[in-house]
């Protein structure tokens, strides 16, 4: 391993010259836990996969990143820990666990079908390098920026009350994100809000915010005020937005798309 980083800045410009490939995709128990489940257990699975170069590429070396990159290389993977590692780089893992964010869906699916009984897993503390550089809770921050806390998308947990029949087969699809349309939430529990913007100059055409809002509860989300404190990046300007949901929010109906082929982990809930 070499001292060159795997950040977030290098990903973004590595993918504007190549499409990474993710391969080797599975689905496992975090830590290969191999204990009996039980109905009404939580049960937590990760997606392990693997970060490459495409095999069919066919352009020149990557160079720029400290190592000789070719077609067929791979830069990181995710084991089944849900930790990020690289046997070529040192990782700035919370700029890549961003990247991952941006570039990739993560859908798991229960027996064939999408399931309300899949969790987050909690949230990841992300430690900033300062005092300084740690924005307030729940801030929304910049791309590549270092957030207070990050979710890990490859990480989930089943509830097995919603198992039927005593079987469980978990599998995920890893693709590129959905376009997304402003107001309407994606399969994901992912809300995009275009909110126009005018900041009060003469003449001046209006502005627009773009507004990422996950959603850990659909059923608790109508009815609600949620108060979001906003720092921009040189820490100079503070804002505090509210989001009101005042009717009842549908999933829209998932669009096709392709995604990367995966295999499954089994296992039976006994003693029902």
């Amino acid at each position: 391993m070499t001292n060159a980083e795997l950040n977030y800045e290098t990903l973004t410009g590595l993918s504007d010259d190549v499409e990474l490939e993710v391969c080797d995709v599975d689905v496992q128990r975090l830590r290969d836990d191999r204990s009996e489940i039980m109905s009404g257990d939580e049960v937590a699975f990760v997606a392990v996969a693997k970060f490459r170069i495409p095999p069919s590429y066919q352009g020149a070396p990557f160079s720029g990143l400290g190592v000789d990159l070719g077609a067929g290389d791979e830069l990181f993977f995710i084991g089944n820990d849900a930790e990020l590692r690289s046997d070529k780089f040192q990782m700035d893992e919370d700029g890549v666990i961003e990247w991952i964010r941006q570039q990739f869906a993560f859908t798991f699916t229960l027996n064939g079908s999408a399931s309300s009984g899949f969790q987050p897993v909690g949230r990841t503390m992300v430690a900033p390098d300062s005092a300084s550089d740690s924005p307030p809770a729940g801030a929304l921050v910049a791309p590549g920026a270092r957030p207070a806390r990050m979710a890990l998308p490859w990480l989930t947990k089943l509830n097995t009350v919603v198992v039927k029949d005593d079987y469980i087969d978990v599998d995920v699809k890893i693709a590129k994100p959905l376009p997304h349309h402003p107001g309407h939430i994606t399969q994901r529990n992912t809300l995009w809000l275009d909110v126009p913007v005018s900041f009060g100059k003469p003449n001046a055409l209006p502005g627009k915010a773009d507004l990422h809002v996950e959603i850990d509860d659909l059923e608790k989300l109508p009815e609600q005020v949620y108060s979001i404190p906003l720092v921009s990046e040189d820490g100079g300007s503070h804002l505090r937005l509210k989001l009101r949901f005042s009717a009842q929010a549908e999933k829209a109906e998932p669009a096709h798309r392709q995604s990367h082929d995966s295999t499954t982990t089994k296992t039976k809930p006994r003693n029902r």
